[in-house]
């Protein structure tokens, strides 16, 4: 199980380099985490300061560049953590 962590873990870090290079995106840094309850997330953050976290827990690949998308080009993700 933890080798599936680890691929999106290391899909994220890919998906963060392309994002990284559009200077549209204004992404400084995305990061994806795991929590020992299991929930999953990735943080957005931005060159201006400002964040998105997002919360991912089950999502593929897919869906967490999806979410990503939506958080950077589309001003909010549909699992958007405010707390």
């Amino acid at each position: 199980m933890e080798q599936i962590y680890q691929k999106k873990e290391a899909f994220v870090k890919r998906v963060k380099l392309a994002l990284i290079a559009d200077e549209r995106s204004s992404v400084a840094d995305i990061t994806y985490q795991r929590n020992e309850q299991g929930l999953e997330t990735i943080m957005v953050l931005f060159k201006l300061g400002g964040f998105r976290r997002i919360n991912v827990t089950g999502n593929s690949n897919g869906a967490n560049y999806m979410e990503i998308g939506r958080a950077v080009y589309e001003g909010g993700a549909k699992g958007e953590m405010f707390k």
